[in-house]
């Protein structure tokens, strides 16, 4: 709206939630142009993004540093552009990753718990130590690209750093060596507890159903209150995952490690799922605690027009070494509240509906085409 930031409470529980903000615009004595954009591209999905006359990437042919964190609720996006450009014969050579075990203020994975000593946030000392951590690969790209004239050789086109893990390089992203590992979904016990159903190499033979609700008036709620310091707060996830609207699935104990985009695979429902469907891949560390191995969330892709609909859901990209002893979780639900909007469980626009309604959704697991998470790993050096 305009250079301040004000600081408003929000209503998430007023309805509609188009009109959620307009008591802090009329306090303020303006609206916000991109909310009301926003606004309607939700309704006109032509409505969205600018008009370009020539796309972004076609204008210019600059070296690109790509800096994300594991954690970041802003890594779907970035990942999707580096991936864009380096998919693009004329800009590929010039892309550089930098991929860190953070979120999106740059809290580490190393520092956990995060406490007085290392809120950079909260305590100057903390901050003087990461600013270098956090600039130093920026002002290294700068003075290779603009005071040496583009010397570029001798950089890693990719650098990442494994959560549990330290640093690693290679010549691309994902690294040479990685191959798909298929986990299968087995239903069963899927929504009973947080133990659920099972993460195996090999599909049932028998085909099962596993059914749960949506409820509008009861969503299951986000285990974070800032997602944009995900790491600071670090949620265990075992705090939502014995609700009987979350399905859980857990692999046996491994030590291998995961390195490129996590997916869920192609499951089948009765109906699309009303909302955002969130894919979240974790790993229980104790029978108490269970840690989130990367941001994700994604709306569900229908791949037939029936009734009963094949979809995917992709969970983004990651770096993390599973410790001896713990093992591979994924999480499926129809909502993640407030980090995610509501829906009504209809066809109405959740930003204006006023009444949900709740609604049944059957996931298919095993028969002839088994739901499956897709992982690319990399074999232990």
């Amino acid at each position: 709206m305009d250079q301040p930031v004000y600081d408003y409470k929000v209503d998430w529980a007023h309805r509609p939630l188009a009109e959620v903000f307009d008591d802090a615009f009329t306090v303020i004595g303006a609206r916000s142009a991109a909310f009301d954009a926003a606004l309607r591209a939700s309704d006109d999905p032509h409505e969205a993004g600018p008009r370009w006359r020539q796309h972004p990437f076609d204008l210019l042919r600059i070296p690109v540093l790509h800096s994300v964190g594991w954690f970041d609720n802003i890594a779907p996006e970035s990942m999707r552009d580096y991936t864009a450009l380096i998919g693009r014969a004329d800009q590929a050579d010039l892309q550089y990753l930098v991929a860190e075990a953070t979120d999106h203020e740059n809290y580490q994975l190393c520092d956990l718990p995060i406490g007085p000593a290392t809120d950079h946030d909260q305590d100057d000392t903390a901050l003087q130590r990461l600013i270098p951590v956090y600039l130093g690969p920026a002002l290294d790209f700068f003075v290779r690209t603009l005071r040496h004239r583009g010397e570029l050789a001798g950089l890693s086109p990719a650098r990442w750093r494994l959560s549990h893990d330290g640093w690693h390089e290679a010549g691309a992203w994902p690294p040479p060596g990685t191959r798909e590992l298929r986990l299968y979904l087995t239903g069963g016990r899927a929504t009973a507890d947080a133990e659920g159903g099972s993460l195996t190499r090999h599909a049932d033979g028998a085909r099962t159903m596993v059914r749960w609700t949506h409820d509008p008036d009861n969503l299951v709620p986000s285990t974070v209150t800032d997602p944009f310091a995900f790491v600071r707060e670090f949620p265990d996830e075992q705090a939502v995952e014995s609700r009987p609207d979350v399905l859980t699935f857990t692999a046996e104990p491994s030590a291998g490690r995961l390195t490129w985009p996590a997916r869920s695979g192609c499951g089948s429902t009765s109906a699309p799922p009303p909302g955002p469907c969130t894919c979240t891949p974790s790993c229980p560390t104790s029978p108490r605690t269970e840690a989130p191995t990367c941001w994700s969330a994604d709306r569900p892709t229908c791949k037939t027009p029936t009734s009963a609909r094949q979809w995917r859901s992709r969970s983004g990209h990651t770096g993390y070494r599973l410790q001896p002893g713990h093992r591979l979780r994924v999480h499926l639900a129809c909502s993640d509240y407030p980090l995610y909007i509501w829906h009504p469980g209809t066809g109405e626009n959740p930003w204006h509906a006023t009444v949900g309604k709740r609604n049944v959704q059957t996931l298919v697991t095993g028969g002839i085409a088994p739901s499956y998470l897709s992982i690319s790993v990399l074999e232990d050096a």
